[in-house]
C-alpha cells in the first residue's frame, strides 16, 4: 500500500507503507513536541527520554537548534536537527554561519523508508533562507553509510579524525599557576589564538559545551592568573590497552605550549594520553613538541568530518581536509 508524505504545503510525496495508508506529515519542531522528540531519540539512540529532554533543551540554549520531523499520526517516525554554529579561517574575513548536523533520527518502527532526506530537506531550506553556507557534521561508520549512498542527503565525506597516542606523562614538578578541577569556572581573560579552518566559539560557549552539559561529566585544567584564565584544558579520564589513560577533548589558549606543558606535569606520572584530531592540528603538533606521538593504525570507533555546501559561493576550503583543524571534543 502507498502513503503520502505532505512537505509544508507543498506536493506530496508517495512513498511504500507497507503496514497501512496514512498521510505523513513534515513539519518544524518545537516546545511542544519535546514529549515526543525526546522519546524518539531515546528509542534511537537507547537512552532514558529525560536525558533526551534535557539534551534538547542544552542544546536549545546553547546554539539554536533548526529541526522538522515527519509524524505518523500522533508519532514522530524521524526528525532531522542541525545546530547554529560559525567557522573561523585566516580567508574569511569574518567566521562564516554554518548548521552543525546533530543526532538525525528515525524510530526502529519506521526505518529503511527514506525518512531522513524528508526531514532533512527543509531544515537546510530554513538554513540557506538565514544565509548559512554549509552544513557540518561528525559521523560514524553507520552514518558514513548513509553519507555515501543517499544522493538525496547530500553530504559528502571530507575525512577521517586519526587517533593519536602521546608517550605516558613523566614526573614532572607542578606548576602553581596550574590545577585540575571537575568544575569549570566562567572563562575570563581566556584568549585564544586561531589557525586553519576551525569552529569559532566563545568563552561562553565553551562553559556551556562542557560544563553544562546535561548527563556528561568531563576533567578540566586551568591555566589561571589571578582570576583570568590563560588556558583551559578539557579531558576525561579513560582506559587504553587495559590501563588508566586520559582522553584529551580540546584545548584553548594563546599559548598552547605553555598550557600543555603544565597539563602534562599536573597528570600523574605514567598516564597515557589518547586524542582524536583532523590531520592539521596544533594541539597535537604542541605535544608531539613535549612527548613522543604516535598514530594508531585502526580505530574501535572511527568518526569522520562530512560537508554539505548549500552555496555555490561557499569557499572549497571546506571541502579539504588539510585545512580543517578540529578534535574529538567537537562531536557532540
Amino acid at each position: 500500500m502507498a502513503s503520502v508524505i505532505s512537505l509544508n504545503n507543498a506536493n506530496p510525496i508517495v512513498m511504500v507503507n507497507p503496514v497501512k495508508e496514512r498521510a505523513l506529515d513534515v513539519r518544524e519542531l518545537s516546545d511542544v513536541d519535546i514529549g515526543a522528540w525526546s522519546s524518539l531519540l531515546a528509542a534511537a539512540f537507547d537512552r532514558a527520554p529525560a536525558d533526551m529532554a534535557s539534551l534538547l533543551a542544552w542544546m536549545r540554549a546553547g546554539w539554536g537548534l533548526v529541526a522538522y520531523g515527519v509524524w505518523d499520526g500522533d508519532v514522530l517516525a524521524a526528525q532531522y536537527s542541525c545546530l547554529r554554529a560559525r567557522l573561523a579561517s585566516d580567508e574569511f574575513p569574518q567566521p562564516i554561519p554554518i548548521g552543525m548536523s546533530v543526532n538525525m533520527a528515525t524510530h526502529p518502527d519506521y526505518r529503511g523508508r527514506g525518512l531522513i532526506k524528508h526531514a532533512a530537506a527543509p531544515v537546510y531550506e530554513a538554513l540557506k533562507a538565514a544565509g548559512v553556507v554549509a552544513g557540518v557534521g561528525f559521523s560514524n561508520a553507520a552514518g558514513v553509510k548513509v553519507d555515501r549512498h543517499s544522493k538525496g542527503y547530500g553530504y559528502q565525506v571530507v575525512g577521517q579524525l586519526r587517533p593519536f597516542i602521546i608517550a605516558p606523562t613523566l614526573r614532572h614538578k607542578p606548576s602553581p599557576d596550574f590545577h585540575l578541577t571537575q568544575q569549570l569556572p566562567p572563562l575570563a581573560g581566556l584568549n585564544m589564538t586561531t589557525s586553519g579552518l576551525q569552529f569559532d566559539v566563545t568563552p561562553h560557549e565553551i562553559t556551556h559545551r562542557f560544563g553544562r552539559h546535561p548527563f556528561r561529566t568531563y576533567q578540566y585544567g586551568l591555566w589561571q592568573d589571578g582570576d583570568d584564565v590563560k588556558g583551559v584544558v578539557v579531558f576525561q579520564h579513560t582506559r587504553l590497552f587495559g590501563r588508566p589513560a586520559v582522553s584529551l577533548l580540546t584545548a584553548y589558549s594563546h599559548d598552547l605550549d605553555g598550557l600543555l606543558s603544565r597539563w602534562l606535569a599536573a597528570l600523574p606520572s605514567g598516564t597515557p594520553i589518547h586524542i582524536l584530531t583532523t590531520p592539521k592540528s596544533r594541539v597535537r603538533d604542541s605535544l608531539s613538541r613535549l612527548r613522543f606521538c604516535v598514530t594508531l593504525p585502526w580505530q574501535k570507533s572511527p568518526y569522520y568530518l562530512t560537508v554539505k555546501l548549500l552555496s555555490n559561493q561557499t569557499s572549497p576550503t571546506l571541502m579539504d581536509f588539510d585545512q580543517w583543524e578540529c578534535m574529538g571534543g567537537h562531536i557532540l
